[in-house]
Order: C-alpha cells, then structure tokens, then sequence
C-alpha cells in the first residue's frame, strides 16, 4: 500500500514537472517501441523518468564551480535531466540520445521548456550513440540514470578515458538509480575513478586527473 502510494505521488509529480515546464516527459516505455538497431535494444533499459529530488540532491552536492563544468546527459532520452541541469549555471549542457523517437520529443520540449530558475540557455542534444561519441575535451559531469546495461557501460567508460588520455581534467560521473530493483556497480571496476558519495539513488565518482 505505501510503495503504490509512493508510486501514484511520484507519477503526479512528474505530470506536475510537465505541466509547470509545457514538456511532455512522464511516460515509462520499454525498450522495444524506442527504435533501437537490435544490438543496442539488447543491452539497454526501458525508458523511464528522473524525479527532481534525488537529481538535484545528487547536482547539488557536487563540489564544483559550475561555470566551469560540462553537464552531458548520457541517454537524455525525453529530455528532462537536460531541462534539470538548465537549473544549474553550466558551461552548457549536452544531452546525447540513440534513439531517434526519444531525440524528436526531446527536440520538442527544448523548444517549448520554461522555467524561472534557468541559468544556463547553452544547450545541445545530440543524436549519437554514447559509445563512440566524441565527447568534448571539458571538465564535465557525466550523468547517468540506467540507461544501460553493463557492457554498453563499459564501451562508454572507454569512450570517456581516451577523452581523459587526450586532455587530463577532472570530470565527475553521476550513476542514477532512483527506482531499480539492483543497482548495477559496473562504474566500481575502473581504477581511474574514486567513489566519493555512495548513496541509496545514485553513486558519485570523481576521476583522477592522471588518468591511471
């Protein structure tokens, strides 16, 4: 009774978020109707929705000067972690998609989005799959709220180390979990990340600037 009730207020926040913003994000859509080549569709995740609290919990504890910071969203899907991090003054903020259908909506709700707390109007989307985009030489925030499996995480860890190789910075990797039934510690395995917030909805790592 109190996880549907959990559940139903979660849902009304998220149709409460759209209406506020004049974006259409609350829906939960499994992998199959998101357009994915077969190989990418097995190793990703239903479609679902970041909730506001644990996203900015989790943004807001970082111990960064924004300005000075990417955000990239890896698997923006609808968009709304984009629209989240627009709260915050980035450098700017990226939200790289694989599927074409979630980029189109997205596209859409950048066009319509609003808000009064908005400090960054730097924003791109990008059609692209994460594991071999470029990701650009910046100290950023890598967030991430399940939007793959293990494999499919660890083509992207290397994307973002030769990214490190080719111009040390700092970066920090934000793993979202907020309603999974396993949380997924593939981002554990690599020497080149130290935990720095272990928390019950996400995990925070930093990278080490020597990349090794």
């Amino acid at each position: 009774m109190v996880r549907r009730f959990q559940q139903h207020r979660a849902l009304w926040n998220d149709r409460l978020y759209d209406f506020r913003h004049s974006v259409d994000t609350a829906w939960e859509i499994p992998v199959s109707f998101l357009g994915l080549p077969e190989d990418a569709a097995r190793d990703s995740s239903n479609y679902g929705v970041s909730r506001e609290a644990p996203f900015h919990r989790a943004i807001a504890s970082l111990p960064i000067q924004y300005a000075d910071f990417t955000f990239i969203d890896v698997g923006a899907g609808m968009g709304k972690s984009v629209f989240m991090a627009t709260d915050y003054p980035f450098r700017r903020v990226i939200g790289v998609e694989l599927s074409r259908a979630m980029m189109e909506v997205a596209e859409r709700n950048l066009q319509r989005y609003h808000s009064r707390a908005r400090k960054c109007w730097n924003v791109e989307l990008v059609l692209a799959d994460a594991a071999t985009y470029v990701f650009p030489a910046e100290r950023s925030v890598y967030y991430f709220h399940d939007p793959f499996g293990a494999p499919a995480t660890r083509r992207v860890a290397g994307s973002i180390l030769k990214s490190m190789e080719e111009c040390p910075r700092d970066n920090y990797i934000v793993a979202a979990h907020y309603e999974s039934a396993t949380v997924d510690r593939t981002w554990d395995e690599f020497p080149w990340l130290t935990l720095v917030a272990d928390r019950a909805d996400c995990q925070i790592y930093r990278t080490r600037s020597n990349s090794s």
